[in-house]
């Protein structure tokens, strides 16, 4: 019986084992005497194969036999992302750092810095969001404003490369995601009665975020802000904006109709409203960044809340390396 029991322990370790870690079949040792290229060419089959514990192992023993060879360099980029397929994403961003320290200005720099954005990306959007229906902009996530440098890096640096594109693409998510979240900030904040903070959260997408599609909801989050601390003018200037962008919208209707029936003004969009608004966003922006500089000279270790980060589409299942 207890021979039993325990054939049916390991045998369940096992499947788990495989199931969860992929566990390995194979040595470094194995690989002992091998040429770079044979080395190579097997790690690449076990990555094509899925068999990414395999790939890793491969990769490391070409590191370690040949460390400066051709092959190495072209299997520490295999090895990033074996490693994120195997869910080690701390060595795989280890392992890209180490390839953009050694190949600063080589062409495969961009599948490191493409690989880096979408291993912080999926850093970010930790479990309920990979595995429930979740939204990405409900919470900050500094992973999200790194993915964005990279994949930023990969646009800039490498404008023809083939991953310059899907970069982009994801940057756009991106800087949506982030505005969404600045806009949901901004309404908890006006349902805790912190208007201030909530008008500050809607100026954030308009000088952060202004070609994302929460302007118009981070506009009436202004004007209702604005309107709750009497601050008459800003919220005309804020409704004459939010009428000239989104003529349809029936918070600014409402409440231009409604000014200009006390001021006995005629309710209409001036033009110059934009240029004057934004010129007020970027003068609080600027006594923020005083006011952050004078607390930070004071009190050290205080964060800014400016700019939130998350995220982009599915990763596509393989990405293979290459410009």
């Amino acid at each position: 019986m207890k021979q039993l029991l325990r054939q049916i322990f390991l045998s369940a370790f096992t499947l788990l084992c495989l199931i969860t870690t992929g566990c390995s079949t194979i040595t470094e040792d194995q690989f002992n005497g091998q040429s770079a290229q044979m080395i190579y060419t097997q790690g690449q089959a076990y990555l094509e194969n899925e068999d990414y514990s395999d790939a890793i192992i491969a990769f490391q023993a070409l590191n370690a036999q040949y460390p400066f060879s051709p092959e190495a360099k072209k299997g520490n980029l295999g090895l990033i992302y074996a490693y994120f397929q195997h869910g080690d994403p701390a060595l795989s961003l280890a392992i890209a750092s180490r390839f953009l320290r050694t190949y600063p200005s080589d062409t495969d720099a961009a599948y490191a810095y493409y690989m880096m954005g979408v291993v912080e990306f999926n850093n970010g959007r930790g479990f309920l969001e990979e595995h429930f229906p979740y939204s990405m902009s409900d919470h900050d996530a500094a992973n999200y404003r790194a993915a964005y440098k990279n994949f930023q890096a990969v646009v800039q640096q490498f404008p023809h490369s083939r991953y310059a594109s899907d970069a982009k693409r994801r940057m756009i998510y991106l800087l949506n995601i982030m505005a969404m979240y600045q806009v949901k900030v901004g309404e908890f904040d006006f349902a805790k009665h912190a208007y201030v903070a909530a008008a500050q959260r809607g100026l954030n997408v308009l000088i952060h975020y202004p070609q994302s599609p929460v302007v118009e909801p981070a506009l009436e989050l202004m004007l209702r802000s604005y309107e709750k601390l009497n601050l008459s003018q800003l919220a005309y200037q804020t409704a004459q904006m939010l009428a000239l962008n989104f003529p349809e919208n029936e918070t600014a209707k409402s409440f231009l109709k409604a000014y200009a029936s006390q001021k006995n003004l005629p309710a209409q969009r001036n033009a110059n409203s934009l240029k004057t608004l934004m010129d007020v966003a970027q003068q609080l922006k600027d006594e923020q960044s005083t006011r952050q500089a004078n607390s930070k000279a004071s009190t050290p270790n205080t964060t800014s809340a400016d700019e939130p980060a998350q995220a982009p589409p599915t990763l596509r299942r393989n990405i293979t390396h290459g410009s």
